[in-house]
This record gives C-alpha cells, sequence and structure tokens, in this order.
C-alpha cells in the first residue's frame, strides 16, 4: 500500500483513480460556484482593480473633494461679503429715511421743479423767449424716443376748457 496523503490509504491499482476523481468533483463543482458568482456580481470580471489603481482612484477622487470644498468656501466667503454690502446699504437706506428732510426754501424750487420734471420725461419749453415761465412740456417717449410738445399754459386750459385730469392722462400717455 502507497500513502497518498495524510489519513488515506491508498492502493497502486485504482486508489490513486479514486483520489484524482474526488479532486476533479470538487474542481468541477468550484468552477460551478465560481460561474454562479460571477453572473451574479455587478461587476465585470474585467472590472477589477488592482490596490495600485484603486489607490490611485482614491487619490484622483480625494482630490476632487478637496477642490469642490475649495469652491465651496470661496463661494461662501463671496455670499459673506455681498450679505455685507447688503446690510451696509439697508443700512444707509434707513439713516437717509431717519435724516431730516430737505427744507425746500433751502433750494431753488424751479430748480427742484425742473429735474423732477426731467426725470419724468418732460421737457420745460418756452414757446416765445421773453416768458417768465414755460408754458410748453416736450414730452419724451420712453418706447420710441420721439418728443410730442403738449401746452400747459394755464391761459390756454381755461380758455378750452381742458381739465388738468386730461393734461395728466396726455403727459403720461406720451411718456410712454
Amino acid at each position: 500500500m502507497v500513502r497518498a496523503g495524510p489519513g488515506s490509504d491508498v492502493t497502486q491499482d485504482g486508489g490513486v483513480t479514486l483520489l484524482l476523481d474526488e479532486v476533479i468533483r470538487e474542481c468541477t463543482e468550484l468552477d460551478h460556484v465560481l460561474a454562479q458568482l460571477r453572473s451574479t456580481t455587478t461587476r465585470g470580471a474585467t472590472d477589477w482593480r488592482s490596490t495600485a489603481a484603486h489607490g490611485r482612484e482614491m487619490d484622483r477622487l480625494e482630490t476632487k473633494r478637496f477642490e469642490c470644498a475649495k469652491r465651496i468656501n470661496e463661494q461662501e466667503q463671496r455670499l459673506h461679503g455681498v450679505e455685507v454690502e447688503l446690510r451696509a446699504a439697508c443700512d444707509a437706506q434707513e439713516e437717509i429715511v431717519r435724516a431730516e428732510p430737505v427744507v425746500v426754501e433751502d433750494l431753488d424750487q424751479q430748480a427742484l421743479k425742473l429735474q423732477m420734471m426731467r426725470n419724468f420725461g418732460f421737457m420745460p419749453a418756452k414757446s416765445t423767449p421773453d416768458r417768465p415761465v414755460f408754458d410748453l412740456l416736450d414730452v419724451v417717449s420712453a418706447s420710441s424716443k420721439q418728443v410730442n410738445t403738449i401746452k400747459v399754459d394755464a391761459e390756454h386750459l381755461q380758455r378750452y376748457r381742458i381739465t388738468p385730469h386730461w393734461v395728466a392722462s396726455q403727459l403720461w400717455a406720451g411718456v410712454q
């Protein structure tokens, strides 16, 4: 009798064949289990990476995460700066509102009226240079940039019985 392995006695004639058949059967079963595992896995056999490739991928992802964190930090700093500017603007606005109103007598009333009219799109004009006050308004259209002249002289309005409401509607229609 020949000893083939620990704890097994094998005869020279057919005992080795039985041991070899058992090993082949176990290898076949293991191949079958491996094939089943490969078919149920979500990653293909070629998708398995080496440790070095995995380390490189982790380094790349760590670098990307660091860059994202850096950009987030920069954006938060910009946001904080804008919030500070907004708070300063709101504080300045509140200070202006709380400030004492300007006394109109301190300013030239005609200049103030003229500036207000120009801001609305109205350009005061005189029909003759010797008139002390304007009697025409050139109305500049915001959309077409055309100029329409409307007579606003008090005598003219009374003579033709033109109401202030009609004049106002003509002025606003002309501005738009």
